[in-house]
């Protein structure tokens, strides 16, 4: 018994390291998979949240990842953990003003700015960019 007390202390440290090694430390990891919508709030972030909740099988279904940034912390789709500086990373590489969103494409551009989240409009952008046609056409050619 006391072999399995040592062992589990000596392997603890260990697994806390390795767990703060895959946390998600900027959003250029996500790219070439995922599409990105960066928001900007610090009101109305559970509006904002079922909204995105609400549209949970379109987002799916074109690859996005979502981040809430706030002042104080990230609200996010994302299935991970993130990193301690994430969020100040994040904010420094897009300094986005309170309600602004972002739209960053796979390839890691940004692909549309807004003053507001407008979903329908981001899905029918995303849906006209070249690499998301060429995915439906792949869905399509496979289902035949």
């Amino acid at each position: 018994m006391n072999y399995i007390i040592i062992l589990i202390a000596l392997l603890l440290p260990g697994k806390l390291l390795a767990e703060e090694m895959h946390r998600l430390d900027e959003l250029s990891d996500l790219t070439l998979k995922n599409r990105i919508i960066l928001i900007r709030l610090n009101q109305d972030v559970l509006e904002h949240k079922k909204l995105f909740d609400k549209h949970y099988y379109e987002i799916k279904d074109r690859d996005i990842i979502w981040f809430i940034l706030k002042d104080t912390g990230v609200v996010t789709n994302y299935p991970g953990a993130l990193s301690k500086g994430f969020l100040v990373k994040t904010k420094k590489e897009y300094p986005l003003e309170h309600g602004q969103v972002l739209l960053i494409g796979k390839d890691g551009g940004i692909k549309d700015f807004d003053n507001k989240l407008l979903l329908d409009t981001l899905f029918k952008k995303i849906d006209a960019m070249p690499m998301r046609r060429h995915e439906l056409e792949s869905r399509n050619k496979s289902k035949n």
